[in-house]
């Protein structure tokens, strides 16, 4: 296998929450006897930083998928593989004047995404594993309208294995309690 970098691992995210959302919402509306309206969420990317502004989405709720770091677990394979850990998040952001409701929806929503994402050969790029989940409870965003907003992050990371070019190598960096992927060449080696 080659270098894929994130692209393939986020274009596959998408599709896979875009293709499945819609069944895993539909059976999630009633758990346990207590039914809450779940609007589809519309699953983007793209977005990079937290969300401090509600209305920068266009929509709510909101799937967001962003982009975190790569890093080489141990040494090169036989074959010139290596064992890839790409992190991403996936952010469900809600937003309402019910607390309680907003609370139940996010929930749901965490549930359906890490069913998705955590089924075995779920993504064609990598296996994803699920890392944490950044919960806090819906902060209060207008007091005038009683409007409240949560934006909860769930962290992924997906395992891969590549081969980087003939005139690239991957060293495993150390950085604290983890290595960070760097590359390098010969030729800007001297």
């Amino acid at each position: 296998m080659s270098m894929l970098g994130m692209e393939p691992i986020i274009a596959d995210v998408l599709a896979l929450l875009k293709a499945g959302m819609a069944a895993k919402v539909s059976l999630l509306l009633s758990v346990d006897g207590v039914s809450v309206a779940l609007p589809l969420p519309d699953p983007t990317s793209g977005y990079h930083g937290w969300l401090t502004d509600p209305t920068l989405l266009p929509t709510y709720p909101s799937i967001l998928v962003r982009r975190g770091p790569r890093h080489v677990v141990g040494e090169k394979a036989i074959g010139g593989e290596y064992e890839i850990e790409n992190h991403f998040a996936v952010d469900i952001v809600v937003f309402g004047q019910d607390n309680a409701t907003l609370t139940l929806q996010m929930d749901r929503y965490i549930r359906a995404v890490c069913e998705l994402l955590l089924t075995p050969q779920a993504l064609t790029s990598g296996q994803c594993d699920l890392v944490r989940v950044g919960y806090e409870e819906p902060q209060l965003y207008d007091r005038e309208s009683g409007d409240y907003l949560q934006d909860v992050p769930v962290f992924f990371t997906c395992t891969t294995y590549e081969t980087p070019p003939d005139h690239l190598e991957y060293r495993a960096v150390a950085t604290g309690s983890s290595a960070s992927l760097r590359t390098s060449s010969a030729a800007l080696d001297h």
